[in-house]
């Protein structure tokens, strides 16, 4: 006789919580939509029975929660009613929370301008989080907090930051001109902090001694690297994105960091700091200028002259308006005998070919289309060991002509495994597309694909 089929409600609750954690994870990491997503599947299966309500406030299905409140004209009791869910049913058990609040729409072209969040209703929402979001200190070990709006006041950052506890590793700020007056040392197991959209910290907030990570990032000019970054004799990692970079004497505080820095990305630098040569340490360097940002050849200067010291370098990316490295400063590169990971761009037309002893442990490159053809013999006696090769042809108006030679070198170099073929404004011609995909064919294990780059 057939077995009768069990109703899921006969499960013991161990197994139908392992069912409702799978059913309701949308990733391996274990991420849910509640609060505004009109299809949230854990609001929607607590409504199912009061048996379900109570397994989907368990600890392994609310452990890790990604909460958006989007706009409406109840936008703020919305969020009282999420903080106090959190109280009574997140409290010990919410360990990774990402909470995203959008107060108004998005401004969109051809439309009025929507309003922006006045200092009153900061101040409001400010005290909502924080009499909520302390409650989760007992296990919160990652707080994202996002405030999406075009506020120009400042946002009041209270002293509920500094009670998250002693569990805290990452702390993700994401406000428009949030200021952070209290003092983050009370969080000494913090590692990981983002600060986004002009965030200030004040004198007085002194930074945990315990972080590794520091990443800053805004859309216009900030003057300086924060005083605090000097006291960080631990950090490893340090990343600024700004539209404008700082002032020329603004990344002075990196001196400070010339024990410990392992991994640098400026994003936005007009120039290459003068103190780089001080950062014997590193092992990741990114120069990065934005679009529209003017340099002259004297900016490769500190580059240039910190290449000898960077004995430990691993990977170096930067971009360049003038022609970079030329035979000269690829005489530098031979100071840096580790090196793996080469990627630039130079914003002119004929870059520099490449070669010399440096190639030799080379596994990454990403280059120019103009250097990568100009330098194909010089690779193929040097770079032994390179394994991936992408190219960048928008730079060009007759890049087209130059790949094909490219993709039959990539070919007959046996250690390369991937060609990747960087596009920007133009279209690859389908019929050169074909072209370079029937060279393929003839060594399977060579990848090729083609990728946009980004804006």
């Amino acid at each position: 006789m057939a077995a009768q089929p069990l109703h899921i409600n006969q499960l013991p609750d161990d197994l139908l919580l392992r069912i409702l954690t799978e059913a309701l994870s949308d990733s391996q990491n274990a991420r849910w939509d509640i609060g505004e997503i009109e299809s949230a599947p854990r609001r929607d299966a607590a409504l199912v029975y009061r048996r379900w309500a109570a397994l989907c406030n368990a600890a392994p299905v609310v452990a890790s929660l990604t909460v958006y409140i989007g706009p409406t004209a109840a936008f703020l009791a919305r969020v009282r009613a999420f903080c106090c869910w959190l109280v009574r049913h997140g409290a010990g058990k919410v360990q990774h929370l990402r909470l995203a609040l959008q107060p108004h729409e998005t401004w969109q072209p051809g439309q009025p301008q929507p309003p922006v969040l006045s200092a009153e209703a900061a101040l409001e929402l400010s005290k909502v989080l924080a009499a909520a979001l302390p409650n989760c200190a007992g296990s919160l070990r990652q707080l994202e907090l996002a405030v999406i709006d075009r506020n120009d006041c400042m946002f009041p950052m209270g002293v509920w930051v500094a009670m998250m506890g002693i569990h805290l590793r990452r702390l993700v700020l994401d406000i428009r001109h949030l200021h952070v007056a209290v003092s983050l040392e009370a969080l000494p197991g913090l590692q990981d902090l983002e600060l986004h959209n002009y965030a200030t910290l004040e004198p007085q907030c002194r930074l945990p001694p315990s972080l590794t990570r520091l990443r800053l990032v805004a859309d216009g000019a900030l003057e300086a690297l924060p005083n605090q970054v000097t006291a960080l004799t631990s950090l490893v990692d340090l990343e600024c994105r700004h539209y404008d970079g700082y002032l020329e004497s603004g990344y002075e505080a990196l001196t400070a960091l010339s024990g410990s820095l392992r991994r640098l990305t400026l994003d936005g630098c007009a120039t290459a700091p003068n103190c780089l040569s001080c950062l014997t340490a590193l092992e990741s360097l990114s120069l990065l200028s934005t679009i529209g940002v003017g340099t002259n050849s004297d900016d490769c200067a500190p580059l240039r002259a910190a290449l000898p010291h960077l004995s430990r370098l691993t990977h170096l990316e930067f971009l360049m308006e003038h022609p970079f490295p030329d035979a000269d400063d690829q005489a530098a590169f031979a100071c840096v005998p580790q090196l793996v990971s080469l990627r630039y761009c130079v914003l002119y037309p004929d870059a520099p070919p490449l070669s010399g002893v440096w190639l030799a442990p080379l596994r990454i490159l990403a280059a120019p289309l103009s250097a990568v053809a100009a330098s194909l013999p010089a690779l193929s006696s040097t770079a032994s060991q390179l394994a991936e090769l992408e190219v960048q042809s928008d730079y060009l108006d007759d890049s087209a002509a130059l790949l094909p030679a490219v993709a039959e070198w990539a070919v007959q170099h046996t250690s390369l495994r991937r060609l990747v073929l960087l596009h920007g404004s133009h279209q690859f011609d389908p019929a050169l597309q074909a072209r370079l995909l029937h060279v393929q064919a003839r060594r399977p294990s060579l990848t090729v694909s083609f990728a946009r780059e980004e804006a």
